[in-house]
């Protein structure tokens, strides 16, 4: 833990919950080089201000509203791919951490390509139980289907692309 507010789940991503603006002030003693806030702006506590702080500080900020009346695998996907372009370490954040375990996990595990027991560990060690919230855990595995579905379909559709060259030669 970076402190006890901001939780490091690799060197390349942290999450938090809701920073108060003194807390963000602290965040400048770090080597965060991106900020990515998942609050949706009719949230109780959402500040409009926390962007032009973030900015100040130096750090690049993203905001993509995500809650579990908004999960889908469109917004799923432009949440990870924001996730790629953005400078490292990114911190993400929510409010209550919740929405920035989620996403963090579904991005370790598509992009790492982690097994169902790697993930399962990972959740543990994080103490992330999407079965608390339904919608969440739902959402987690069907993300993870779909993306490992186009896996094998790019897979299989290299393979036979491969024996259609090689057949012809």
């Amino acid at each position: 833990m970076l402190n006890h507010y901001i939780q490091i789940i690799n060197s390349n991503i942290y999450i938090s919950g809701q920073l108060l603006p003194e807390q963000i002030q602290i965040i400048s003693n770090t080597e965060l080089a991106s900020f990515l806030c998942l609050r949706c702006t009719y949230e109780s506590g959402f500040s409009s201000h926390e962007r032009l702080q973030v900015e100040s500080l130096g750090i690049r900020y993203s905001h993509i509203p995500l809650s579990p009346h908004t999960l889908n695998s469109e917004l799923i996907t432009r949440t990870l791919q924001m996730l790629d372009i953005l400078p490292k370490p990114v911190l993400i954040s929510c409010r209550t951490a919740f929405r920035a375990g989620f996403i963090a996990l579904l991005y370790l595990s598509t992009r790492h390509q982690l097994s169902k027991r790697e993930i399962h560990i990972l959740q543990k060690n994080f103490g992330f139980d999407f079965n608390t919230r339904p919608p969440f855990q739902k959402w987690f595995d069907h993300y993870l289907n779909e993306e490992n579905t186009a896996i094998s379909a790019c897979i299989s559709s290299r393979d036979s692309g491969a024996r259609s060259i090689s057949e012809s030669y």
